[in-house]
């Protein structure tokens, strides 16, 4: 291959907040990878803050499949990360079918289901819906990986009374199901 490994990133993009595509874009890019945003919804910040101004653009997601496919580019893999509706599943799961080759999974994880640390609603549905496309299409990927909060010494990174740009509500708590 003579050029970079190509992600897909289905995810949000938070104004502030460090959160979403605004971290995993410059994490990846450092290692090498070219990143391809496929935003999900624009966020003046995270939902952590309270009330934000949003944008959803779940109807920009199957166009820009359907663009990559016209012009015959590749992605090596598939990261998802925050999605906002089960059609945003779907659209997602479309990418996952469309691009076989690595499927990785983040933040699908019980600290962001409805009963966990930092609940949202419809997180439970997000959730299953993927956990049932994994299980349901196992054998058709090379390599599926998944991440989950998993916070062994957070430091200052917890709080009391969270900023949640810096620190957070005790989440993630390594040895523990949230």
């Amino acid at each position: 291959m003579d050029r970079p490994l190509r992600v897909a990133a289905i995810h949000d993009l938070s104004g502030v907040g460090r959160c979403s595509l605004t971290v995993i874009l410059p994490v990846l890019s450092a290692m090498g990878v070219q990143v391809c945003p496929v935003p999900t919804a624009m966020l003046s910040c995270h939902f952590g803050f309270g009330d934000v101004v949003f944008r959803d653009l779940t109807d920009y997601i199957p166009r820009a499949l359907e663009n990559y496919q016209e012009l015959g580019i590749d992605f090596e893999c598939i990261y998802s990360g925050f999605l906002g509706s089960e059609e945003q599943v779907d659209h997602c799961l479309e990418f996952f079918r469309s691009y076989p080759k690595a499927l990785i999974v983040v933040d699908v994880q019980p600290t962001f289901c409805e009963s966990g640390e930092l609940g949202v609603a419809g997180g439970n549905a997000v959730a299953e819906r993927i956990a049932d496309y994994v299980n349901a299409h196992r054998s058709e990927y090379a390599y599926i990986a998944t991440t989950q909060d998993w916070h062994i010494e957070p430091g200052a990174h917890w709080s009391a009374e969270p900023d949640f740009v810096d620190t957070w509500p005790k989440h993630g708590a390594a040895g523990t199901l949230n």
